[in-house]
């Protein structure tokens, strides 16, 4: 597991090894490149280690919620929080909230090669929702590409072990950028992509803001991949409202805390569209049904 961005390096340095120092990394360069080796993704020499999107087909939502547990009740992530600061600023739009996610023109070209509507129409509503301007947000180091290729389970031992890889975009970041990142990955990578969007389109409009529901509410999905995905996403957003509220930095209120995870969500989400391995039909139907909900409730967070 390699990496050649200096700016990666200095990532892991800075962000990751000051708060975790188990996580060391070993350092090999030849005359063209530099490359750093996470040797630290497996507990043992038999590289038993696999990224998640490897394994979650073969795991049962059973057996992936106590990974999804693992994963952010990791030291790393324990001590990230710790870092949370509440920002105030007039300048604080959706977009230069997410800048280092939204490159707009491109999103724009395939929002009109894929969109079956009018993209003109597309296109203005993400951009009325882009151009909102927070009251506040929270802020801290966050790992800042926690999509399922970054998330490696090593199953070597009856009780799974679970690590992160991938610094590049550690930062600074929206508190909430993490859990988002992780549910549109199981939405535009692991779930698969011949299910007709019509029919996760009818399903999201059920669930995009509801949040701690019980197992009980998504017996009536018939698909059992769409069932496995909608449980596994709750249960990230379970985690996060938890981790989310309470404190002496946080979120004022769950109707704060569901108004900022939807912003996250709707900015990861609009940022998939530009990656033709994603399932971008999904992404801009997804995209539309979040603004809808949050141009509804942003009065009361937005200025």
């Amino acid at each position: 597991m390699l990496f050649r961005s200096k700016e990666e390096e200095n990532a892991v340095r800075k962000w990751v090894q000051s708060f975790y120092t188990p996580y060391q990394i070993d350092t090999k360069q030849n005359s063209i490149h530099k490359a750093i080796k996470y040797s630290f993704a497996s507990i043992n020499a038999k590289n038993d280690s696999n990224s998640l999107t490897s394994i979650y087909d073969s795991q049962s939502y059973d057996q992936i919620r106590p990974i999804l547990t693992k994963l952010f009740d990791h030291e790393l992530f324990s001590s990230w929080n710790k870092t949370k600061r509440s920002i105030h600023s007039k300048d604080s739009t959706v977009k230069s909230v997410f800048a280092a996610y939204i490159k707009f023109d491109r999103i724009k070209k395939q929002i009109e090669r894929v969109s079956f509507k009018d993209p003109t129409e597309d296109i203005n509503l993400f951009e009325e929702v882009l151009g909102l301007r927070l009251s506040r947000y929270i802020q801290k180091i966050s790992h800042g590409d926690l999509h399922s290729e970054n998330v490696i389970v090593d199953n070597s031992e009856s009780d799974p072990h679970v690590f992160l890889i991938d610094f590049g975009l550690t930062d600074a970041r929206h508190s909430l950028i993490d859990y988002v990142t992780l549910e549109a990955s199981i939405r535009f990578r692991l779930l698969p992509f011949f299910l007709p969007t019509k029919r996760i389109a009818e399903q999201d409009e059920n669930f995009i803001d509801r949040f701690n529901v019980t197992d009980a509410s998504f017996q009536s999905i018939e698909n059992q991949e769409l069932k496995k995905c909608f449980i596994c996403i709750n249960h990230i957003r379970t985690i996060a409202e938890r981790n989310a509220l309470g404190g002496e930095i946080n979120y004022y209120s769950n109707d704060e805390f569901k108004f900022h995870y939807l912003v996250a969500l709707f900015c990861i989400s609009l940022r998939q569209i530009q990656f033709r391995e994603m399932n971008q039909k999904y992404a801009i139907i997804l995209c539309r049904i979040l603004s809808q909900r949050i141009n509804s409730s942003s009065a009361s967070f937005t200025e």
